[in-house]
Parts: C-alpha cells; structure tokens; sequence
C-alpha cells in the first residue's frame, strides 16, 4: 500500500509540474492543488509505513501530527503544510482563485517536502518506491542513522 501512495504522490507531483509549465491563468489553481495532494500523499504514505491509523482528511498538519512520533524532523514544515491545507478543496470550486505567488509557494514547499524525505525527491516513479521500500522496511533505521545517495541522473 505504500508504495502505492508514492506513486500517487509523484503523480501529482508530476500534474504540479505539467502546470507549472503552462502559461494558462488557470495553471495557480492546479498547481495548488497538486502540490498539496503530493504532500498529502506522502504523509500517508509514511503513515503507512509506519503502521500508523489515520483519518480520511485532506488536512495535512493533522497527518504532519502524526507523523511527529516517526519524523520528528518534520515539524519544520508546520507553517507551510499548514497554508497549503486550503488548497485540497478550496480552488477547485468558483469563487476562489489562487494566486500567482500561492502557487509559487506551494510548488516551493512541495519541493521543499519531497527533498527532505531524503532519498525519494527528484526521482522516477520506481526509483523512489524502490528507495522507500528499501528505507523504510529495512530495519526502521532512524534518519540520523542513514547516509543519502545522490540523485541519480535522468
């Protein structure tokens, strides 16, 4: 189940940069979008590696909370998770637009969030369930006691 999260995580990730790339007014609101449903996703993702129940929310400082206990780490992203929730729902309905500078914001932290999973930013799809598969079902190692690889070229 994990690594199905992950590759629905680098999905959206993937819809965040297809966006981002567009020179549509409407790419702020997708880009958004994508880039809190890739968060989002990998927070479930490590919940599930950890064997942790969670709600179904969309609300990723509530899934960044319990994720704490795992990836104590993780508390950096509080603020930006947080400004990111609205954006699970709220652009996807009239009435609500997102910014140009939301969305630089948002693919920022999302990046920011890939990145520091360690090994799993800026990889392919099987790269990066490959890695979380070899991370965390081997050993539970704490991050501390791991060494990063270095992206591999594309």
């Amino acid at each position: 189940m994990t690594r199905e999260w992950v590759a629905k995580a680098e999905s959206d990730y993937d819809g965040a940069c297809e966006a981002l790339r567009s020179r549509k007014k409407s790419r702020c609101d997708r880009i958004c979008f994508f880039s809190q449903q890739c968060v989002e996703k990998y927070l479930k993702a490590r919940l599930t590696e950890a064997g942790l129940t969670f709600p179904r929310t969309h609300e990723l400082s509530i899934l960044l909370n319990l994720c704490l206990p795992v990836e104590p780490l993780w508390i950096v992203f509080d603020r930006e998770l947080a400004a990111m929730t609205q954006f699970a729902v709220l652009v996807r309905y009239p009435g609500t637009w997102a910014t140009l500078a939301e969305s630089r914001s948002g693919i920022r932290s999302c990046r920011r969030f890939r990145a520091a999973d360690g090994p799993l930013g800026s990889r392919s799809e099987d790269q990066v369930t490959d890695a979380y598969d070899r991370r965390y079902s081997q050993g539970k190692r704490h991050r501390s006691q791991e060494t990063h690889p270095q992206p591999a070229n594309r």
